[in-house]
């Protein structure tokens, strides 16, 4: 069902709760219809695009893949439609907040850059990061706010959207490569750390760690919230596998655990 292949990718929920992972297409598993238990996943369908995946993102009935070069968009029926959108560089990561896209970018020049798109594709505004290349890393958007590991200096760095930092979030754990990020509420984040093999719940207003997993997530690569209850986190170590977590303290929950 799954590539062995490594890939530098994030996780996201899609429209009727499916969980969709770039492996190394773009592929959709389901979990269950009932609120509140997880089960069971399978293999739903899966997408191929031009190349490797980097991000995905869900809006409206359609999956917007982040590839080398572009954007590719795939419709509620399958129709995949590639370059919706082109970009110099990698689109390490994407998100949709108030009818936007906005994309991360890296490109060859060890430069990183954020570009606000239009639903339809269309460039509004593009501004270059104070942070530099972020090989595989992703971002977060919320109320306006668009947050950017920085693990040269081990913090958060939040920007407004027109590319002004406006707070720096300490956290000695941001380092390396691959951190992805998944917002909960308005105030908190949650992380997934490949280089400390680790999860995190942080505070964005005062920078308070609300959690840290106790065990080790080997490889984690993406974290996603699902029904404001989980946190599913995407690794690969041997084989690709979804990590369940509680979402109050961080607590690895299995599936049997959830039949209540």
């Amino acid at each position: 069902m799954f590539s062995d292949t490594p890939v530098e990718a994030t996780v996201e929920i899609g429209a009727n709760n499916e969980c969709l992972l770039p492996i190394p297409v773009t592929t959709s598993l389901s979990l269950p219809s009932t609120p509140g238990h997880l089960t069971s996943m399978r293999l739903l369908n899966s997408y191929p695009v031009r190349a490797c995946p980097e991000s995905v993102c869900c809006y409206q009935q359609n999956i917007f893949v982040g590839l080398k070069g572009s954007v590719d968009r795939i419709s509620e029926s399958g129709q995949v439609q590639p370059n919706f959108l082109t970009v110099d560089g990698y689109c390490s990561s994407l998100k949709v907040w108030n009818d936007k896209l906005y994309l991360l970018v890296c490109d060859n020049e060890n430069t990183c850059k954020v570009q606000e798109h239009s639903i339809s594709g269309k460039l509004i505004k593009s501004w270059n990061t104070s942070i530099g290349y972020i090989d595989f890393n992703k971002h977060s958007v919320v109320d306006g706010k668009i947050i950017i590991p920085d693990p040269t200096n081990k913090r958060l760095v939040v920007y407004n959207r027109a590319g002004r930092p406006i707070k720096h979030i300490p956290c000695p754990w941001v380092t390396g490569d691959c951190i992805a990020m998944a917002i909960v509420g308005d105030s908190t984040l949650v992380v997934s750390i490949r280089n400390e093999q680790m999860v995190l719940r942080i505070n964005i207003d005062n920078g308070e760690v609300i959690w840290k997993t106790e065990h080790i997530i080997r490889c984690p690569l993406g974290v996603v919230c699902l029904k404001n209850r989980f946190v599913l986190v995407h690794s690969q170590d041997t084989e690709p596998s979804i990590h369940i977590l509680a979402l109050g303290t961080g607590k690895r929950k299995q599936l049997e655990e959830q039949q209540e």
